[in-house]
């Protein structure tokens, strides 16, 4: 009987790649050091998002539907704010 999660294989992605024993990660063909710090958060998700979707905008006009994302998500959950900062997250 073998111990732990040694080759097995939990799910299959054309996203990324992970290889553990060498501290690798890659995704899509570039590794994460690569990305990290160098790619801006719409080149990311556009190579994330690219081949799901048939009909992705531009890249000016995706990081401008993400930045309007990010503030109608601020919006929405300003109001929970309060009680989010009132939570002992530590006990």
């Amino acid at each position: 009987m073998a111990n732990g999660l040694d080759d097995v294989v939990a799910a299959e992605t054309v996203l990324s790649d992970v290889d553990g024993l060498g501290g690798r990660l890659t995704i899509r063909g570039h590794s994460l050091p690569e990305l990290a710090g160098r790619w801006r958060y719409p080149q990311v998700a556009r190579l994330l998002l690219d081949g799901f979707f048939d009909d992705l905008p531009g890249d000016a006009e995706l990081a401008g539907a993400i930045g309007r994302a990010r503030v109608e998500v601020f919006q929405r959950l300003q109001p929970i704010f309060p009680t989010l900062a009132a939570l002992d997250v530590y006990s």
